[in-house]
C-alpha cells in the first residue's frame, strides 16, 4: 500500500503494528540518516518507498548505526523477519540503500564499496580510453586535473571526512567559491559515467586527473580503483586559498596528512592551465605552454616576475620557506626528479582516506554480505527505492 504526502517535509509511516517505543527509536534513527541527504542536488525529487525488515535482535538493541549507500543489494530473509513499510519523501538522484545495523554487532559491514571485479576493471580501462579522447578533443586537461584535486583535497586526516569520494558533484560543494567553474569538468565526466555506470564518481574523477597528467606529457601515475561515493559535502574552506602564505599551506596540507615535499610537488601541477578572474580573481597562465606537463612552473618561479605569467601569493610562498625552496630548486633543474615525486604525491592525494584492499574490493563485499546474511545479531534494513513522483516544494526548499 502506498501513501503520498502533501508537504515537503520528511515523513515516515509504519503500516505494521509495533511497540511505540520501538517505532520512536527507529523513526529517530532513520530521520537522522535522512538529514544527511540535505546536500543532494535539487533534482530529481522522487518519492521513495522503503521496505524495512528486522529480526528478533532488534528487540534487545539499544542503539543503531545508519549509513547511506548507493544502490547496494542486501540479502532478504523475508520468511524469518517482521516487515515494516515506510513511506519516505526525500531528494535522491538515483536509487539508494538505507542500512541500519546494530551496534551490538562487532562486525563492520562495508556495503558502499564498489565490487572491483573483472567487469569493473574492464570498465576502468574503457573509461580511461574515453577520457583520453575527451581530454584531447576538448583541451580540458587542466580543469580535469583541478576536479580531481579539489574532490580529494577536502580530506581531514583527524576526522576522516572529505577526500576523493565524488561529493564534489553535489551542488552544495561545486558551488563553493574555490570550485568555481568545476561544473564544466563534472559534466564532461558525466559523459563517460553514462557509458560506464559501474564506475563510482570517486574513481572516475581521480582517473580523469591521472589521465590529464599523462596525456599532456607528465608521469604515469599508479591508479587503484575501489573508492566509494558519498553525497555528504564538507564545509567550505578546506582547500588552499590563493592569497595566503606558508603557514596556510602547511595547515591545509598537513590536515590532509600530506608532507612538505607533497606541497611543492603538487604545486608543480600548476604547469597546466591558467587562472580565470571569474573563478579565482586572478588571470593568466603559470607557464608559457599551459597544456604541457613539465617542470616549467618551477623554472618560471625562480626567474621571478615574467610578463604575461601568473604567480599567486601561494606560489611565491614556496620561495620563502627553506624546505619548500629546496624542492623548487631541485625540480627546476631536474625534471625527472619532479616527475618521480609528483607521481608519488598525486597518488597519495588521490587515495586520501582510501585503503585499497588486496582483492581490489571484491572479497570484502562478498565476505561482509555473507556475514550480513548469516549473522543472528543486528538489524538489517533493506531499502528498495522506487521513484514515483516529484515535489516542486522540496526542490524549492533545497535551492
Amino acid at each position: 500500500m502506498f501513501f503520498g504526502f502533501q508537504n515537503p517535509s520528511i515523513e515516515l509511516k509504519f503500516l505494521s503494528t509495533s511497540r511505540p517505543q520501538k517505532r520512536r527509536r527507529l523513526h529517530a534513527q532513520i530521520s537522522k540518516a535522512i538529514a544527511l541527504l540535505s546536500s543532494l542536488p535539487p533534482t530529481p525529487i522522487p518519492l521513495a518507498l522503503l521496505y524495512v525488515q528486522q529480526n528478533d535482535a532488534f528487540n534487545n538493541s539499544q542503539a543503531h548505526d545508519i549509513s547511506l549507500n548507493d544502490a547496494v543489494w542486501l540479502p532478504h530473509r523475508r520468511s524469518k523477519t517482521l516487515s515494516y513499510t515506510i513511506g519516505l519523501s526525500c531528494p535522491i538522484p538515483r536509487p539508494i540503500t538505507l542500512l541500519i545495523s546494530s551496534k551490538l554487532s562487532r562486525r563492520r559491514v562495508l556495503m558502499a564499496l564498489p565490487v572491483v571485479d573483472t567487469d569493473y576493471l574492464k570498465e576502468i580501462d574503457k573509461a580511461r580510453r574515453d577520457l583520453r579522447a575527451l581530454i584531447a578533443s576538448k583541451n580540458c586537461a587542466p580543469i580535469m586535473l583541478r576536479l580531481a584535486w579539489h574532490d580529494a583535497g577536502t580530506y581531514d586526516v583527524h576526522t576522516k571526512t572529505g577526500g576523493p569520494n565524488g561529493s564534489i558533484r553535489t551542488e552544495e560543494e561545486y558551488s563553493h567559491g574555490s570550485n568555481n567553474g568545476l561544473k564544466i569538468a563534472i559534466d564532461f565526466c558525466e559523459e563517460v559515467k553514462s557509458k560506464y555506470p559501474k564506475i563510482t564518481y570517486a574513481d572516475l574523477y581521480q582517473l580523469s586527473g591521472v589521465v590529464a597528467v599523462e596525456i599532456t606529457g607528465g608521469p604515469t601515475i599508479d591508479f587503484v580503483p575501489g573508492r566509494k561515493d558519498s553525497m555528504i559535502s564538507p564545509k567550505e574552506g578546506r582547500l588552499p586559498a590563493a592569497k595566503k602564505g606558508v603557514s596556510h599551506l602547511r595547515d591545509i596540507f598537513y590536515r590532509m596528512g600530506l608532507s612538505g615535499k607533497d606541497i611543492v610537488a603538487l604545486s608543480g601541477g600548476h604547469t597546466l592551465g591558467r587562472a580565470h578572474p571569474e573563478r579565482s580573481g586572478f588571470d593568466g597562465p603559470w607557464t608559457k605552454n599551459p597544456l604541457k606537463f613539465d617542470n616549467s612552473y618551477f623554472v618560471e618561479l625562480l626567474q621571478g616576475e615574467s610578463e604575461g605569467l601568473l604567480k599567486l601569493p601561494t606560489d611565491k610562498a614556496l620561495l620563502d620557506d627553506p624546505e619548500f625552496r629546496g624542492y623548487v630548486e631541485l625540480y627546476a633543474k631536474d625534471e625527472d626528479a619532479f616527475f618521480r615525486d609528483y607521481a608519488v604525491s598525486h597518488k597519495k592525494l588521490s587515495e586520501l582516506g582510501f585503503t585499497p584492499s588486496s582483492s581490489s574490493g571484491s572479497k570484502v563485499i562478498a565476505k561482509d554480505s555473507t556475514v550480513l546474511a548469516q549473522s543472528a545479531v543486528g538489524v538489517v534494513v533493506a531499502a528498495a527505492v522506487v521513484i514515483l513522483s516529484y515535489f516542486y516544494e522540496v526542490r524549492k526548499r533545497m535551492k
